[in-house]
C-alpha cells in the first residue's frame, strides 16, 4: 500500500471525498484519512504517478460543503418524512371519518375513501414504508 499525503488540502468532508476519490481512481484507491497535517490518500502498490496526481487534483478540487450521496439520500428521506408527518397531523380524521360514514352516493364514498387513502399514504411515508406518497396507492 502507498500513502500519499496532501498537506495543502482544503477543508474536507471525508465521506464525500471518499466517494470522489473512489470514482476518480477506481481499483487503485484504497481509502482516505485525515489528521492535523492534511489528507492522506491510500493507494494500491500498483498505483502510478498519474494516479497520485489524480488523487491530489481530486482532493484539491474537493468541495467540503457537499454531502455524500448517502447523506443526500438521508436528507431527502428526512424531508419527505417531515412533510408526511405534517400532512398526517393536519388531517382532520374526525371529520374525514364522519364524512365517510355519512356518504350516501358512490361518488361521495369514493371521494372519502380516497381522502382516507391519502392519509394512510402519508402515514406509510412517515413510518418509512414508502419513499413518497405517490408510490402508495398512486395518490
Amino acid at each position: 500500500m502507498k500513502s500519499y499525503r496532501i498537506s495543502n488540502a482544503p477543508d474536507v468532508h471525508t465521506p464525500r471525498l471518499d466517494e470522489e476519490l473512489r470514482a476518480a481512481l477506481g481499483a487503485a484507491y484504497l481509502g482516505v484519512s485525515t489528521d492535523g497535517d492534511g489528507v492522506r490518500v491510500h493507494l494500491t502498490d500498483g498505483a502510478t504517478v498519474s494516479d497520485e496526481a489524480l488523487a491530489e487534483a481530486t482532493v484539491l478540487a474537493h468541495d467540503h460543503t457537499q454531502p455524500s450521496s448517502v447523506e443526500a439520500v438521508q436528507t431527502e428521506a428526512n424531508a419527505r418524512c417531515a412533510a408526511a408527518t405534517g400532512a398526517v397531523n393536519a388531517a382532520d380524521l374526525v371529520t374525514l371519518l364522519a364524512d365517510l360514514a355519512a356518504a350516501d352516493t358512490v361518488d361521495d364514498l369514493r371521494e372519502q375513501v380516497m381522502a382516507l387513502a391519502r392519509v394512510v399514504s402519508h402515514l406509510a411515508v412517515a413510518q418509512g414504508f414508502a419513499p413518497a406518497v405517490e408510490d402508495v396507492y398512486g395518490v
